[in-house]
């Protein structure tokens, strides 16, 4: 680690609670608890976005979630479906409850966030379908939720960045309306990933490719991987919605997420994306009062106004 040049300011980050079990789900589980009782209980309401928890009932099953709408808003507004990161073992709706505030409030769009369920307790495909159902209900509720169909994208950090993939494959041929966008924050998406940068990075950071094989395993439980799982094993990308990619240097999951973006650009799929220097795999997350944390939120915020925010701005040329 004394080779990586990580930015000073996000540091302290990596100096809060002891990460070193994240591999263990008990583990990962008690960190994930703490963060988000810390999160809690410095929380402050914000009065330009309103939320409240809400159930989607699907297919004889009930899937927790929770809606972020902007105070203000009236009339049809854009929507991001937002899945949480946690390696497929952790993370609920509490884990990212401030970036789902900062991304209603930048975009002037609603904001619903998905608590899947989560493995091992629930290996792979529980996941997926979950989150499929939840951009099934979205769609078919856009009356309901005042949702432009036009104007909605799917979207995910980390582990929810390959189920935000694996949606917006999904969708391609199944929903009427699929996204127009999809929102890539570090994905996971290759569980063949095991050199570049996954064995650069195998192990010393807050997240490591010692832990994304423990992920893929505990995950996968006894099922062979497809695209399904690992949106990087899909064959054709050709008509997938456009992509936005935010990729950190010294990330284990780095270089799958550029691979991914070079095929969709060679499969004609428009992509934008920011490669962070000095950043390690969600820095936004873990040191949120860094510079560059800011940054990267307030880039995210304008990349969703752009593609979900008011209809006079998501159509313009700038």
């Amino acid at each position: 680690m004394s080779d990586w040049t990580l930015d000073p300011d996000t540091l302290s980050g990596l100096e809060g609670p002891d990460t070193s079990d994240l591999w263990n789900v008990d583990g990962s589980r008690r960190l994930d608890r703490l963060l988000a009782a810390a999160s809690i209980a410095t929380r402050k309401d914000d009065p330009l976005v309103r939320w409240r928890d809400i159930t989607i009932e699907v297919d004889q099953r009930a899937i927790s979630a929770r809606l972020y709408e902007p105070s203000e808003s009236s009339g049809p507004r854009g929507g991001v479906l937002f899945f949480h990161g946690g390696a497929f073992v952790f993370g609920t709706l509490e884990s990212e409850h401030d970036r789902c505030v900062a991304w209603c409030r930048a975009s002037g769009a609603l904001v619903l966030s998905v608590d899947y369920r989560l493995a091992p307790e629930f290996p792979f495909p529980a996941a997926v379908d979950d989150c499929r159902a939840a951009a099934r209900w979205m769609t078919e509720h856009a009356e309901e939720l005042r949702l432009d169909l036009a104007r909605w994208c799917v979207a995910g950090a980390s582990a929810g960045g390959a189920l935000a993939a694996g949606v917006a494959q999904w969708a391609r041929g199944t929903l009427g309306t699929p996204p127009c966008a999809q929102i890539l924050i570090y994905p996971v998406l290759d569980d063949r990933a095991t050199d570049g940068s996954a064995a650069t990075y195998f192990e010393g950071l807050s997240w490591d490719g010692r832990r994304g094989a423990k992920m893929w395993e505990i995950y996968l439980s006894d099922h062979l991987p497809n695209a399904d799982a690992a949106p990087a094993r899909a064959e054709d990308l050709r008509g997938l919605a456009p992509a936005y990619f935010m990729v950190c240097e010294h990330d284990p999951l780095r270089d799958e997420a550029l691979d991914y973006a070079r095929r969709l650009l060679d499969s004609g799929v428009e992509v934008e994306l920011h490669l962070w220097p000095r950043a390690y795999h969600a820095v936004d997350v873990i040191a949120p009062d860094s510079r560059l944390a800011r940054r990267a939120m307030r880039e995210q915020g304008e990349v969703l106004r752009r593609v979900v925010g008011p209809s006079d701005e998501s159509t313009s040329s700038d």
